[in-house]
């Protein structure tokens, strides 16, 4: 989407009355959305009725929504989860791979339950509902509370920018939904709104994209027993609270906070050792190298946090405290 015209603060871009928007409403009445919304008790309710709504929609060839339909892809170009096995073990060592995993069993057991409510076409395969899913994840909006989700015609044509030009909104009251300019911008200027603060990862697993530099990057830590958290870069030492009262860095003694430093280096340098290589030729080779780049960004900033507050501990007077190093940036 691209300007083609000066455009004004505030200034409207797109009006779209409710019963446009492909949704919870348009869902309801058809056989295999209301079967989902009656019986699925799984997570992700809305959504997986959504995406059965649209498979029966486009096999049905349903005329009102044909034009629309018409519009939208296969599947999400970009997206690892259609990639060949062999091409998505390239992403283990990263946050990708725990997502990619963690999709792939919800999906499947979303396919399992509909094949078993005869909800599906029978040569629909568990790859085509996957592919299905990761292309309403892509462009859903969530509407309002009591309106769920929706496809938005038109709307969900805007790429993502974490300083975004436009914004949208939806009222309700009017039953409209409304994408406004954010700001003066000139004409020619490609459009974007906000998917949300997500990290690399995430955007390659729900938008099948990454960007070049992305501040809110992160990485999955492994903790052991007090589980797995993502860690973003450090803002105010505020961070991961829980873990970080378990490893005794807050409200511990000196040497139980020295000590819990480096047991978190040590967690984060066995997570930076695992970071993967990128394969020469891998479909998604710029995807993946952004994500290692960011993530090793990520740790090598945590473990330079972990330095300072051993050495903070040290200077403040702590007995018997041997001056602690790190091998950042290798």
């Amino acid at each position: 989407m691209v300007a083609t015209s000066a455009l004004a603060a505030g200034e409207l871009l797109l009006r779209l009355p409710h019963a446009a928007c492909l949704g919870d409403a348009v869902a309801r009445k058809t056989r295999s959305g209301a079967a989902v919304l009656a019986g699925w008790e799984g997570p992700g309710r809305e959504a997986v009725a959504l995406t059965a709504a649209l498979v029966e929609l486009r096999e049905a060839g349903a005329a009102e929504w044909l034009p629309y339909l018409a519009t939208l892809p296969a599947r999400v170009e970009g997206n690892p989860a259609s990639y060949a096995l062999a091409e998505r073990l390239a992403f283990a060592g990263t946050a990708v791979g725990p997502l990619l995993r963690d999709l792939a069993l919800r999906h499947h057991d979303e396919w399992l339950w509909l094949r078993g409510c005869s909800e599906l076409p029978p040569s629909f395969s568990a790859q085509d509902w996957a592919d299905a899913r990761a292309l309403v994840t892509s462009r859903q909006h969530f509407l309002h509370p009591y309106e769920g989700t929706a496809l938005v015609p038109v709307g969900d044509l805007f790429n993502h920018a974490r300083r975004p030009d436009v914004a949208w909104t939806f009222d309700r009251d009017r039953g409209v939904f409304e994408v406004h300019a954010r700001g003066a911008v000139p004409a020619g200027t490609p459009l974007h709104t906000s998917y949300g603060a997500k990290s690399n990862s995430r955007l390659l697993v729900h938008y099948g994209f990454t960007l070049a530099e992305n501040a809110d990057d992160d990485v999955l830590v492994d903790f052991g027993c007090h589980g797995v958290a993502a860690m973003g870069y450090p803002r105010g030492g505020g961070d991961i609270p829980g873990i970080r009262r378990a490893l005794r860095i807050d409200g511990g003694t000196p040497a139980q906070r020295r000590r819990g430093w480096r047991q978190l280096a040590r967690l984060l340098l066995r997570e930076r050792a695992e970071l993967p290589v990128v394969p020469a030729g891998h479909p998604a080779a710029v995807d993946l190298g952004r994500i290692v780049a960011g993530e090793r960004a990520v740790l090598d900033t945590w473990l330079r946090r972990c330095s300072a507050g051993v050495e903070q501990v040290v200077e403040r007077g702590a007995s018997g405290g041997r001056r602690f190093r790190l091998p950042v940036g290798q």
